[in-house]
């Protein structure tokens, strides 16, 4: 069966293990998504300038699962027009003292949109190492980390980048006490999802997320609150808190409290598995 015209790949490792893909990937031009828990891409060859130009994935825009190791510029040259990236690996391959800027290319997808960056089975606790703001995809609107255990100083590099609308960060994305915002940043957030991943601390205002619509807090075991500065937002259109404690759906409740108090009826809080407490679904007017 011929490949060459194959658009659509999807790679699941817990049946067969990791893939080693041979130099030919980079000749299947109808590639559009690519989607791998485990692998490993081959470096492209050094080639004629013609002959180069038939080693471009143009097509591709979803790309899966990148290991760390193939995060370099020749791979990126092979996927200029991809809008969805994840980098998938284990943590030898994002340690950083080996890579120190194995993401400092990035700024060459010019047409990311998304990116996400995945520590499988990080149990020592490796911090990921972000590039400056400058060496980010300067349109990128979704950012998502997961188990990469970085400080909470690394937001504040986050938040400088100008188009970012959606930040999630799951199972020990950033790790620490307290998460105090740098004041400038993210200036165009909309959505912020914290999910076993938390500070005990937040120390933050309105003013930090100032287009800020939706919240989301789940499995947050160690934050106290939420900062009752956000009742000071007239963006913020819903909080969701899923299995936090008791004091997290208090504060929201009082967030939502004295927005009514300065005649503003649209903020919905919503709690679920709340221990000693009944679901909540407090709509808003």
């Amino acid at each position: 069966m011929s490949l060459w015209n194959l658009q659509t790949f999807v790679f699941d490792y817990r049946v067969c293990g990791c893939i080693y893909f041979v130099e030919e990937i980079w000749r299947m031009a109808q590639l559009r998504h690519l989607k791998f828990s485990l692998n490993c891409l081959p470096q492209p060859s050094h080639v004629s300038t013609d002959e180069e130009k038939c080693l471009v994935l143009q097509n591709l825009q979803t790309f899966s699962g990148l290991n760390p190791l193939n995060c370099t510029k020749e791979v990126f040259k092979r996927i200029p027009n991809v809008k969805k990236l994840m980098i998938l690996g284990h943590k030898v391959q994002y340690n950083e003292s080996e890579m120190p800027d194995c993401f400092n290319d990035l700024v060459s997808l010019a047409k990311l949109e998304s990116l996400g960056f995945y520590i499988q089975t990080n149990i020592n606790h490796l911090s990921l190492c972000l590039p400056p703001p400058g060496n980010f995809p300067q349109n990128l609107k979704k950012l998502t980390f997961c188990s990469t255990c970085m400080p909470w100083k690394n937001m504040d590099i986050v938040g400088m980048l100008p188009n970012l609308e959606v930040l999630k960060l799951k199972n020990s994305a950033c790790i620490g006490e307290e998460w105090e915002p740098s004041e400038n940043g993210f200036y165009q957030l909309k959505f912020l999802l914290l999910s076993s991943s938390d500070p005990k601390y937040w120390k933050a205002t309105s003013d930090h997320f100032p287009l800020l619509k939706h919240l989301v807090l789940r499995h947050c075991y160690h934050l106290q609150e939420i900062p009752l500065d956000f009742a000071d937002s007239v963006t913020l259109q819903s909080i969701e808190i899923e299995n936090c404690e008791r004091s997290v759906v208090t504060s929201a409740e009082r967030i939502q409290e004295e927005q009514r108090n300065l005649g503003a009826d649209d903020l919905v809080v919503r709690a679920y598995r709340i221990r000693g407490c009944e679901d909540v679904d407090h709509s808003g007017s």
